[in-house]
């Protein structure tokens, strides 16, 4: 699994988890670092060498897909 993907797990963990916490402070936590996740995957997609990329994911952003 590549980092950006890695986490995004991360942040749909985080978000899966936060319905079942009774705190709301820890609840805006989880969420919260949901977001920190979201951010760091689409910092790391964007400072990827395209070179990295899989055919399937370069045709499909040269085409504006993705």
């Amino acid at each position: 699994m590549i980092k950006s993907q890695e986490y995004r797990s991360k942040a749909l963990e985080c978000l899966e988890s936060a319905p079942w916490i009774c705190d709301r402070s820890a609840k805006k936590a989880l969420i919260n670092m949901a977001l920190c996740w979201l951010r760091l995957a689409d910092m790391h997609d964007a400072n990827r060498d395209p070179a990295e990329e899989s055919d399937h994911v370069a045709a499909m952003r040269l085409a504006g897909l993705s």
